[in-house]
């Protein structure tokens, strides 16, 4: 389909290899390469919360060559005033000093510029509109063309909601919602300490993070992006750790093991980056008809009994018993507070706002001087993932990847 000289083409999914119950994703990007215009006058394109994508004629992803003597402008639209632009260049290969790229903060050319004459080869930083609108110009000459650009693009807002003052539920519906660092598209608050547990009511959660630009550090020391199955913090059931700038941040797509992840963010006291973007939504439910068994993704004390009792009808009182005593044994190891497993690390509560280290990382379990009181009053994790449950679908990309999803402008 091309309406306004926009292409889309939807993100196929489905082909997946399982191993050790982790299921890789091999995601199809895919885009309709159309012609755009390029005779001066400029393109209007509305953005939205996924990045899409515009490039000049004859990109071919990065296989081409563009034109001589050419005048194309973009002018990406937020949509509304509530909303800022957040872009980059992907790639660009282009001959200077005649040809060059301009983007301003604005739908102007004498709005102010956020880069003049980008020329020659590489990835660009990123850039953030201080209103609705940004205009994109390319210029080439007679002579000496190259492959031209690839441009990433989206409407951007802090979604962070109040999962930085304590930690905040979210409801995952069939409706995609979206969740980024505090100050996003801005740089992230310092001394960030954030944490979201997103649940479906029923069914599963699918979780992708479209965007990630977090301080570099030897095991994610100083700022991190982490992902737990469930929802509570332990290191059995992480399921990422990232701690990569753009343009090599950490992209993924997964589904929950059960009905919810926890989603945690730290920042220490200095080198602020973008942070990230996250969407998630539901995926319902789906009735098993050719099997009676169930499908447990996590055990509470509550329904320990009963599921013990649940398996003794098939297997004897034995099994039963016997189960309920291995559940007890593990909760006591996760949640015991003299007797600590090794794979458990502590986490200070929302409530305590101690002021991360770059000699001591947040999430370590040793104590040090000006925050051992709050180790001290940190929290276990408990409720480990179930084995059973069903498999969890990963997927994570490098920035560099030659595959995309979204919108291609050409």
């Amino acid at each position: 389909m091309v309406f306004n000289c926009v292409s889309l083409m939807p993100d196929p999914r489905g082909l997946c290899t399982c191993t050790l119950k982790v299921c890789i994703v091999l995601l199809l990007r895919s885009t309709i390469p159309v012609v755009c215009q390029c005779s001066g006058n400029s393109l209007t394109v509305t953005g939205t919360n996924d990045f899409q994508y515009l490039a000049t004629p004859g990109y071919n992803d990065g296989a081409g060559t563009y034109s001589s003597d050419l005048s194309c402008s973009w002018v990406l639209d937020g949509g509304s005033s509530s909303w800022k632009i957040f872009l980059y260049v992907e790639n660009y290969d282009v001959t200077c000093p005649g040809d060059f790229i301009d983007i301003y903060d604005g739908n102007q050319t004498t709005s102010t510029a956020l880069v003049t004459a980008l020329c020659g080869t590489s990835q660009s930083g990123v850039y953030t509109s201080s209103q609705r609108y940004v205009r994109v110009d390319f210029t080439s000459d007679s002579s000496n063309q190259g492959s031209g650009f690839k441009l990433a693009f989206m409407i951007a807002d802090d979604l962070s909601g109040s999962g930085c003052s304590s930690e905040q539920a979210l409801t995952a519906t069939s409706t995609p919602q979206y969740l980024t660092s505090p100050n996003f598209p801005g740089l992230y608050t310092v001394n960030s300490n954030c944490r979201w547990v997103i649940t479906a009511p029923e069914g599963t959660v699918s979780l992708e993070i479209i965007f990630s630009d977090v301080e570099t550090s030897t095991n994610c020391a100083f700022d991190s992006l982490e992902i737990y199955s469930g929802t509570y913090v332990c290191d059995r059931t992480k399921i990422i750790s990232a701690c990569t700038p753009h343009p090599n941040g950490v992209t993924a797509s997964l589904i929950s093991n059960g009905t919810s992840f926890l989603v945690k963010f730290a920042a220490d006291a200095s080198l602020s980056f973008h942070g990230f973007v996250i969407k998630f939504s539901q995926i319902a439910a789906v009735a098993d008809t050719t099997s009676a068994s169930a499908v447990v993704s996590s055990v509470s004390s509550e329904g320990d009994f009963y599921l013990g009792l649940y398996i003794g009808l098939g297997s004897g009182a034995g099994g039963a018993f016997l189960f309920v005593g291995v559940v007890t044994l593990i909760r006591h190891f996760c949640t015991s507070s003299k007797v600590v497993s090794p794979n458990v690390k502590h986490v200070e509560p929302l409530s305590i706002r101690s002021t991360p280290s770059r000699n001591n990382s947040i999430c370590g379990s040793s104590s040090s001087s000006g925050d051992s009181t709050s180790r001290q009053k940190s929290f276990l994790c408990s409720t480990p993932v179930s084995p059973g449950s069903a498999a969890l679908m990963l997927d994570i990309q490098r920035r560099k990847s030659s595959h995309y999803n979204g919108f291609m402008h050409q």
